[in-house]
């Protein structure tokens, strides 16, 4: 199960890679498209998890879950 573990991420990555060259799609425009708009899921995400979180740990701390 080790093994597995540490070889997922570049197993991934080969695979997306090599899928990418198969379709003739140019990889570096496709990656930086691809983490700008992660970026701009990310800034969606974090108003609610800076409101969300510590509601949750108040709520774990004064023991009501």
């Amino acid at each position: 199960m080790k093994l597995l573990g540490d070889i997922a991420i570049p197993l991934i990555i080969s695979a997306v890679l090599i899928y990418a060259l198969s379709k003739r799609v140019d990889i570096f425009p496709a990656m930086t498209e691809g983490a700008k708009n992660g970026i701009k899921t990310v800034m969606g995400i974090v108003p609610a998890l800076v409101v969300l979180l510590p509601g949750i740990y108040m709520l774990r701390a004064s023991g009501f879950i």
